[in-house]
């Protein structure tokens, strides 16, 4: 079986796991889903979240993706198991490789900066704890920060007055290490650095995500081999214009095109 690998995310945070797929699988198709007509999904209640997400399933299979990466730490906590358990397809979140990527690194004080939901979830703290035995996670709901995201980057000056609001408490607390819980926060991680100090290692999970769908692929023989570029769609349920305009500048790609669907 041969398609593209489906990358789906509540708005434009999971084009963070998108740029590294195509830097680390360029020979790979890729097809792009972003639900940002309900974004965002972290004050949703997880039953909620887990039927956007199995809609978004059901989207990808029937354009026959190979994959599906759920490029949301929200929709991944509150639907990876059920989707995993509906398709017939590989399906990977973003927490296990996140949670992975930051037990390596990190000397036992862990900071998260996630969604509520992913915070409430305790996905990661739970999956950190069993990882690293005795690790101390301050964990960080940061509701301000996919909507300045999601506008463009364009607001400076509320860009550094959220990163301060979430960031101080962990500073305060000593941790080690930072772990971006919501794929929209590596788009505010040279904030983030600058506000905790070079001393605290900042992680980004897109990178082990990409790895470990690569590993996946090979292992089911569902790898392309090196070649030409893949090509690239991307979809949105909400502003077509607006969504591309942003996608493009995260992605390097001018005039990167959108496709407005519907789901459900």
């Amino acid at each position: 079986m041969d398609g593209p690998i489906g990358v789906f995310d509540s708005g434009v945070g999971g084009l963070t796991v998108a740029r590294r797929l195509l830097e680390q699988l360029s020979q790979e198709d890729l097809l792009y889903l972003a639900d940002t007509a309900r974004l965002p999904y972290g004050p949703l209640p997880v039953a909620q979240v887990r039927q956007y997400a199995l809609e978004a399933l059901e989207f990808m299979v029937e354009r026959g993706v190979k994959a599906m990466v759920i490029a949301c730490n929200t929709a991944t906590a509150a639907g990876l198991e059920a989707l995993k358990a509906r398709a017939a397809i590989p399906v990977l979140g973003v927490i296990e490789p996140g949670a992975r990527a930051t037990a390596g690194l990190t000397r036992g004080r862990v900071g998260l900066l996630a969604t509520e939901g992913t915070v409430k979830s305790e996905a990661y703290q739970r999956r950190l704890a069993e990882l690293i035995p005795g690790v101390e996670v301050i964990a960080q709901a940061c509701p301000k920060f996919t909507p300045l995201v999601e506008s463009g980057l364009d607001d400076a000056v509320a860009i550094q007055d959220a990163v301060a609001e979430y960031v101080r408490p962990l500073v305060r607390a000593k941790v080690d290490t930072i772990v971006l819980g919501c794929t929209h926060y590596p788009l505010l991680s040279r904030w983030i650095q600058a506000y905790a100090g070079e001393e605290v290692l900042v992680v980004d999970p897109a990178l082990a995500t990409v790895e470990l769908l690569e590993d996946e692929l090979r292992s089911r023989g569902l790898l392309r081999p090196p070649g030409r570029p893949g090509y690239r769609q991307f979809a949105t349920t909400g502003e077509v214009e607006k969504f591309g305009r942003v996608a493009a500048t995260i992605l390097g790609l001018p005039g990167l095109q959108a496709v407005r669907v519907r789901l459900g």
